[in-house]
């Protein structure tokens, strides 16, 4: 069996390869926050392209309507004007021709309005094209996130695949109580359950150490963790 120094630094090379999985697994954790994002701005078009839509048949029921008025109204001065020829007094007439009056102001406000309605009509026509081009820009953008993500998944599960490959084989080297406790640490401590001394203190909480701690650390001979973030402390030498 390895000493306590030769297993800490075996559990130093295995961490960085954990450490690169729990970041790996992280970024994963945020792909579906990603996706949702992207998916909720696709409703919000696709709502916005329903409602111009619904808009665009509204004004253009509107404009029927309209037409079929003025179509009525056409009528009703034409059937007034063969009335004139009928009338047998003058307060016929005159009653006849306020008729025609009325009529056909009502036709000339018509007539504006449905210029209006037109105007109305193309504009919610332009807009339902805008829309629904803005929706095939937020499907597109939609689909390449998914294609995005997918990609992304599986890279990330075949980089952990290899990283996982050899790991228990390395372990194998460490003492139980060592090992045991460093994957009880592993997932509390984001995937850094060891850290190094540095100076006089803690290389990860920089907590100031006491003397006795860091004697017993560069020993190495014992299992020390650090009192404040519970990480196993060993010491790493400067190179020169």
């Amino acid at each position: 069996m390895k000493t306590m120094v030769e297993q800490i630094k075996v559990l130093a090379e295995v961490q960085k390869d954990d450490k690169r999985i729990f970041d790996m697994k992280q970024k994963k954790t945020t792909f579906p926050a990603a996706l949702k994002k992207v998916e909720a701005a696709f409703e919000l078009e696709k709502q916005a392209l329903e409602a111009a839509k619904a808009n665009y048949t509204a004004r253009q029921l509107e404009l029927k309507n309209k037409e079929l008025e003025l179509k009525e109204r056409e009528a009703l001065i034409a059937r007034l004007r063969a009335q004139q020829s009928q009338v047998k007094t003058n307060k016929e007439y005159t009653a006849l021709q306020e008729e025609l009056r009325s009529a056909g102001g009502e036709q000339s406000l018509l007539e504006e309005e449905i210029l209006k309605l037109m105007d109305e009509v193309k504009k919610a026509e332009e807009k339902k094209v805008q829309e629904k081009t803005k929706l095939e820009a937020k499907q597109n953008e939609l689909n390449q996130k998914k294609s995005e993500i997918e990609a992304e998944s599986k890279k990330i599960e075949e980089e952990i695949k290899q990283l996982l490959n050899g790991r228990d084989e390395k372990l194998n080297d460490v003492e139980a109580e060592l090992k045991n406790l460093y994957e009880r640490l592993l997932p509390k401590r984001q995937g850094m359950p060891l850290s190094p001394l540095r100076g006089e203190s803690c290389g990860v909480c920089h907590i100031t150490l006491r003397a006795q701690t860091i004697n017993d650390i560069q020993i190495g001979q014992q299992i020390i963790t650090c009192e404040h973030c519970s990480r196993i402390l060993y010491y790493d030498p400067p190179t020169e």
